[in-house]
């Protein structure tokens, strides 16, 4: 039972590694697959690297959906 346990707390899903990156960049930190899988408890660094990349192409827009929202332009000029 404990392995499964371990092993289900190291599954690398979407959710979870978006999670583990935004954690890391919050403690001044740069994500990265190795800080990703140590987050998690482990993990494959096959499978992290895809979710890991789609969350940094995520990352521009969501940054700039925030200052729109902040009533800044993209250029940081308001």
């Amino acid at each position: 039972a404990r392995d499964r346990r371990e092993r289900l707390r190291a599954t690398a899903t979407p959710e979870r590694v978006a999670k583990a990156a935004e954690m890391l960049l919050l403690r001044g930190e740069r994500p990265s697959v190795e800080k990703i899988r140590m987050e998690l408890g482990g993990g494959s660094p096959n499978t992290i690297t895809p979710l890991l990349d789609d969350w940094y192409r995520s990352l521009g827009p969501r940054l700039l959906g925030v200052a729109a929202a902040a009533g800044e332009s993209p250029d940081g000029v308001p």
